[in-house]
């Protein structure tokens, strides 16, 4: 079983619930997904142009995430 993709799953399900843009406060809290994979995914998600950080914070994290219509 691979809890990296299920926790993939969560956080991209948690964001379309909440209208396609999600605090990864708020992600990290509320998806359910392991909240030490969280930031990985977020910027693996967004290197391949599945998400956009729409808010940064300091060194480039991600403070606010949104899915990226394909």
């Amino acid at each position: 079983m691979n809890y990296k993709e299920q926790d993939k799953e969560r956080i991209i399900n948690y964001i379309k619930q909440h209208g396609g843009r999600c605090a990864v406060a708020d992600i990290m809290q509320h998806s359910g997904a392991e909240k030490l994979r969280v930031h990985t995914i977020l910027f693996e998600e967004c290197m391949a142009g599945r998400m956009e950080a729409v808010e940064e914070g300091p060194f480039g994290s991600p403070r606010v995430v949104m899915l990226v219509e394909a």
